[in-house]
């Protein structure tokens, strides 16, 4: 993920002292939240570049089975939606808005990531024997 390795190091120790029984604290729980709101983002934005569908307002959406993303890139705006209609996630006018934020979100989208990358792979492939 390009984390320096102290930054890793804290993790581990994070990690270690909550299998012994320890609570997390509130600053490693704050930590662990923007790091999966921005790994979430950071895969939204790129399934919007790779699949979206641009607007008449400047807005780029997918439509998933499970979640929509749109995203301007002009007023840097980007909201993820349940498809029934719950913001999971919004960014307007730089402010945030993190509801119902779960492991299994996360791992929603780490699995379309997977998938992208599978089928941007394939569309690699067939570009090379087409040449």
């Amino acid at each position: 993920m390009g984390k320096p390795e102290p930054y890793k190091q804290r993790i581990v120790e994070i990690a270690n002292s909550f299998k012994a029984g320890g609570q997390l604290s509130p600053q490693a729980m704050e930590a662990m939240e923007k790091d999966t709101v921005n790994r979430i983002a950071q895969i939204a934005h790129k399934i919007v570049s790779a699949l979206g569908q641009p607007g008449d307002d400047g807005t780029t959406c997918v439509q998933g089975k499970i979640y929509d993303v749109s995203f301007n890139p002009e007023r840097q705006d980007w909201a993820i939606a349940h498809r029934s209609g719950d913001i999971i996630l919004s960014v307007q006018s730089g402010k945030v808005q993190i509801n119902k934020l779960t492991p299994e979100i996360l791992q929603n989208f780490e699995n379309a990531n997977s998938k992208l990358d599978e089928v941007l792979e394939a569309k690699r492939q067939t570009a090379g024997l087409q040449r």
